[in-house]
């Protein structure tokens, strides 16, 4: 399973890659709680397709949950790596988003060994419904709390994990 997850980060770091490539730093004008609400447009989306049963416009979930997991590390690093500016190098910006993928990694094993392969039997729409409620108790607690690195990362870490299993359950299924 972990060659899987890697293979879906590797494909999440691609993209992220080449939208630096084109972009440049541009998404560090964003403020934590837009690209919180990037995340619940994306989960939205998502799961109005599920309802529907079809889309008009032809980008994957794939592609979705690809967006969710790199949304979520950009905000992760926005708390991780304080000196990341406007003027980063591609260096220094791929270093912290590979700081975070190790952090994300080593959570996944451990919840894996607890709680084995259980999300192989969660029917794929849950884990939209899941992302999507995190979201929603993210926003609630950084209303109530305000935002900080403590409050951020346990849920956005499980949606990422959360949006790893929802491509391995969508690929499984298309096999």
């Amino acid at each position: 399973m972990i060659t899987e997850v890697k293979d879906v980060l590797s494909n999440a770091l691609e993209i992220f890659k080449s939208k630096l490539q084109d972009y440049g730093m541009a998404w560090l004008v964003l403020r934590p709680t837009t690209l919180l609400d990037l995340l619940f447009i994306k989960a939205h989306r998502i799961r109005t397709i599920e309802e529907k049963g079809h889309q008009e416009v032809p980008d994957s979930i794939e592609d979705d949950f690809i967006g969710i997991i790199n949304y979520s590390i950009m905000m992760l690093m926005l708390f991780e790596c304080d000196d990341l500016n406007l003027s980063s190098s591609t260096d220094e910006t791929l270093e912290c988003y590979s700081k975070i993928v190790d952090k994300v990694l080593a959570l996944l094993q451990k919840k894996n060994s607890d709680y084995g392969d259980a999300w192989k039997l969660m029917l794929p729409s849950s884990f939209t419904d899941i992302i999507l409620m995190k979201i929603l108790r993210l926003r609630n607690e950084i209303a109530k709390k305000g935002l900080s690195k403590e409050i951020v990362e346990p849920h956005l870490m499980d949606i990422i994990n959360y949006s790893i299993f929802a491509i391995l359950t969508h690929k499984n299924q298309e096999e």
